[in-house]
């Protein structure tokens, strides 16, 4: 979502769209608000499964449900 709100912002910046008169409402965190989930969505994505490496826990299923996600990007 963060990549999303980038690329939108920069289209309104292109199409020379003012953000003020377009857009209802208004955040006072953005786009600091999307920095922060740059940064740490991918850090929770990877930490959201660690149980399964630890002594005893592996299972091949787990494994998947957890990680198969980071391989279901969009293909360009």
């Amino acid at each position: 979502m963060a990549i999303t709100y980038f690329r939108f912002q920069r289209a309104m910046r292109v199409q020379n769209i003012n953000k003020d008169e377009y857009l209802i409402t208004k955040s006072r965190y953005l786009p600091y608000a999307c920095y922060w989930a740059l940064v740490w969505a991918p850090f929770f994505l990877l930490v959201q499964g660690y149980s399964v490496f630890l002594n005893g826990h592996w299972k091949v299923a787990t494994f998947i449900f957890n990680y198969g996600i980071v391989s279901l990007k969009p293909l360009r």
